[in-house]
């Protein structure tokens, strides 16, 4: 058996951040990680840079295996934890090896939703290795991806790269409509068939498109059988100090189901810089003293991507609203969302300048008036 003070599953950016503030506060006290992949800390947010020959391999880790050493932090690769006991405070590996700790932060992450055999993913190393291979060496240069997400925009703008023929399938009246609305889809779309893209809207179940690759970007899963005895939904339930439902233990990054105490409700926000800040936030939570009180988390979402020189903004709660105001201009869109008249998220296509001022009235929780004047 293992003791430590600090246990941390998942060396993903939630757990190495969390593992170094630990280790900035108190340079004593024994910490691990245990990662159930074989690599140290990767960007996955530049995986798509990888694919397409932008970057070289090695610009894609963060930490060497020197830099855990140093911070006198054990790191333990391929290490899958095949559940935990909270009463004994113990993380048992499917290798058997057991770890006993003082305080655990659970940030596993999660996993591409399973898809039938050979359908491209792209979520880790190994993925962009695949995928960089199949491309290169596929002689029909034909694609389908499935799923509306930032996942399948990168993969469109990767085989649009290749000089794919490329589908794309929506059951909607339009790509993307569920989350960008009729005027953002439908932007969207002008570009997408100026790139020769195939657009398949209203696909019945059972309709077939024939095409060499087919790649997918539909979410993650979550292993939620190993934490049995903590409260789950989608991911781990947390509240507003990311602790869940045992004491002694919390959860970051995209395994977490945590309070937002802006959006008011509790959600996964599955973004590189949220689970960074939750990993440090979790961490300096874990740190206090009982006397102390924790610190809520707090913070207003918001992340990019760049698609066929097209740039979406998503910021705040996309997906609980009753309301919206759309403003569309010269190739650009507006699409905030409201709760109760009160700004909840926004969608923003081609105003990357307009993204601080929006997390400002989000964070403010603006009325539908108030945002109306300051864009209109």
């Amino acid at each position: 058996m293992v003791s430590v003070d600090y246990l941390i599953i998942g060396g993903g950016i939630a757990g190495t951040s969390a593992a170094e503030v630990l280790r900035e506060k108190d340079a004593h006290v024994k910490i691990a990680i245990l990662e159930a992949g074989p690599h140290v800390l990767y960007s996955r947010v530049l995986i798509p840079k990888y694919i397409k020959g932008q970057i070289q391999r090695e610009a894609l880790f963060l930490r060497k295996v020197s830099d855990y050493a140093e911070k006198n932090i054990d790191f333990y690769p391929s290490a899958k934890v095949s559940k935990i006991n909270s009463e004994k405070r113990e993380a048992i590996l499917e290798n058997g090896l057991i770890f006993s700790y003082k305080t655990l932060l659970i940030a596993s992450g999660g996993k591409p939703r399973d898809v039938l055999p050979g359908v491209l993913r792209m979520h880790t190393l190994e993925d962009a290795e695949k995928i960089k291979k199949v491309v290169r060496d596929t002689k029909e240069k034909t694609a389908l991806i499935l799923g509306e997400g930032l996942i399948a925009l990168e993969f469109l703008s990767i085989f649009i790269l290749n000089g794919f023929k490329t589908h794309l399938a929506t059951k909607d009246d339009a790509w993307g409509e569920a989350r960008l609305g009729q005027a953002g889809a439908e932007m969207l779309e002008e570009v997408f068939k100026k790139h020769g893209v195939i657009i398949h809207n209203k696909i019945a179940n059972g309709e077939k498109i024939k095409s060499a690759l087919t790649a997918a970007g539909i979410g993650l899963s979550r292993n939620l059988e190993a934490f049995a005895g903590l409260e789950v939904g989608q991911g781990i339930l947390t509240n507003e100090f990311l602790e869940t439902s045992r004491p002694g233990i919390f959860a970051a990054g995209d395994i977490a189901e945590f309070f937002d105490v802006v959006a008011g409700r509790r959600r996964i926000v599955g973004n590189w810089t949220n689970s960074f800040l939750q990993g440090r936030a979790a961490a300096l939570n874990m740190l206090a003293p009982p006397s102390a009180g924790l610190t809520p988390f707090r913070n207003v979402s918001a992340y990019n991507i760049s698609c066929l020189d097209e740039r979406l903004t998503f910021a705040g709660d996309t997906e609980d609203f009753d309301d919206t105001l759309e403003i569309t201009k010269d190739g650009t869109l507006l699409r905030a969302l409201f709760k109760t008249d009160k700004l909840k998220g926004a969608v923003l296509i081609n105003r990357f300048n307009d993204k601080m001022e929006t997390v400002r009235l989000i964070e403010q929780r603006a009325a539908k008036d108030e945002v109306a004047k300051i864009f209109s």
